[in-house]
């Protein structure tokens, strides 16, 4: 073992090299969270009056949500025994990883016009227009991987 063992960059070729029963071990652990959340209101009224005795009047509003989730973590473990004496060499290397998101979200608005004006005959004329809207979104998705690599030498000799 000459060289460094990726991921963890650790160089084992001298502890495993020297006489005896030798055992290396190492682990790493990495994980995550990240979130975020916004909210978005408006609102508007407008009146106005005509030269013709018209009267108008509009309000509008909406709401908008938004939120964003991350989560990931990962392993990775490195172990390592030799026995020169014997002529053995074992080594193991294992990492794991995985990771996970959501997107979402709504908007929302709506309107209500009035208009009121004089009208023939002396009745007044009376229009009300409404509107209104909704939009949704939803994203999400997931990745996961698991490597794992063994490595065993028998270098014993048997004179029997």
């Amino acid at each position: 073992m000459n060289a460094p063992l990726d991921p963890l960059s650790i160089d084992l070729s001298g502890l495993l090299g020297q006489p005896g029963t030798t055992t290396v071990s190492s682990q790493s652990i990495d994980a995550g969270i990240s979130t975020q959340s916004s909210l978005q209101t408006s609102a508007g009224v407008e009146i106005s009056l005509d030269p013709t005795g018209g009267l108008s009047a509009v309000v509008e509003g909406g709401i908008a949500a938004d939120t964003d989730s991350y989560v990931y973590g990962s392993y990775d473990s490195v172990e390592a025994a030799a026995d020169i004496d014997a002529g053995t060499t074992y080594v193991s290397m294992t990492s794991a990883d995985g990771s996970a998101y959501a997107d979402a979200g709504f908007e929302a608005g709506g309107g209500l016009g009035i208009t009121l004006s004089p009208g023939d005959g002396g009745l007044p004329d009376l229009d009300i227009a409404t509107e209104s809207g909704i939009d949704t979104h939803c994203d999400y998705g997931m990745h996961g991987s698991y490597d794992t690599t063994e490595i065993h030498q028998d270098n014993s000799v048997d004179i029997g």
